[in-house]
């Protein structure tokens, strides 16, 4: 299955900077957190620790729509 997540350019390009360092790409780092998180038993300062971290990431695609070829137009 495909998800579309929203980021701000930045970010995006200091994660794919980061990924590439370490030798993996952004999708499996997204991917390999996700399982982490639904893997393991969490406790409540976890799941909110991860609810902040997304409210201070927050993405803003400024209402604009893009397709899958010119999401991987880097």
């Amino acid at each position: 299955m495909n998800i579309t997540l929203s980021a701000d350019s930045d970010l995006v390009r200091k994660a794919r900077k980061y990924a590439q360092d370490h030798d993996t790409s952004l999708n499996k780092m997204v991917r390999k957190f996700l399982q982490s998180v639904v893997d393991q038993p969490h406790s409540k300062n976890d799941v909110d620790y991860f609810l902040n971290s997304v409210e201070r990431i927050q993405g803003n695609s400024k209402g604009n729509k893009w397709n899958r070829e010119e999401l991987y137009d880097i």
